[in-house]
């Protein structure tokens, strides 16, 4: 649980960073509200992608442990 939140969470803060930013800027149509609403993505594919490769990682030493042991 502590790596899906270590992953996820720069996700969670550009997302709140998106949403103050586009409050601010709702009545000043200051900046571009879909680059800010849209930024957050690329933080979940990542975190989502990290955790699939921290799973395999999981994977495959338990893999190699259990091969240690049926050698030995």
């Amino acid at each position: 649980m502590r790596d899906t939140i270590g992953n996820l969470f720069p996700a969670a803060f550009c997302a709140a960073i998106s949403i103050i930013v586009l409050w601010a800027n709702s009545g000043a149509g200051g900046t571009n509200p879909v680059f800010l609403a849209f930024l957050p993505v690329c933080f979940v594919m990542m975190g989502l992608r990290t955790l699939g490769l921290q799973r395999e990682i999981g994977d495959l030493r338990r893999e190699f442990r259990d091969l240690e042991a049926k050698r030995s």
